[in-house]
């Protein structure tokens, strides 16, 4: 199943979180998707991708999101791993199952957007096999 929350950052930690996206734009400190399983990208352009790695925003954004939903990730021994990814023209990920993570998220941070950049998260119900958008 399938949960939309919205305002699960406040603007000061969105703002911390662009901060620091622009603070590590030209670093040394990037991945990429060439090592992923080839049936998750398939002939997708490259991803870049990061581990968030300032202790202080992990905390910040692992404390917005446990309050919107409700979950301590310590408490039922989940993993918290909050990531970057730069989603150029051309890249995608192939549909695959997540349901091996009991919590999985994304949350958008574009600056301005528009419906010709992309960036269409579809969801296939397991059960019924139709899909969502």
């Amino acid at each position: 199943m399938i949960r939309t929350y919205n305002n699960v950052l406040d603007e000061q930690l969105i703002k911390n979180v662009m901060d620091y996206f622009k603070s590590i734009m030209g670093a040394d400190v990037w991945g990429s998707s060439i090592g992923w399983d080839q049936n998750l990208s398939l002939i997708s352009s490259n991803t870049l991708t990061h581990r968030i790695s300032n202790k202080t925003l992990e905390k910040e954004i692992k404390s917005s999101i446990e309050t919107a939903l409700d979950v301590d990730f310590e408490k039922e021994e989940l993993t918290f791993v909050p990531s970057i990814y730069v989603w150029g023209g051309g890249s995608y990920i192939t549909w695959h199952p997540d349901d091996c993570y009991p919590y999985n998220g994304t949350i958008y941070l574009n600056e301005e957007w528009d419906s010709n950049d992309s960036g269409v998260f579809l969801y296939k119900d397991n059960q019924t096999k139709k899909s969502k958008v």
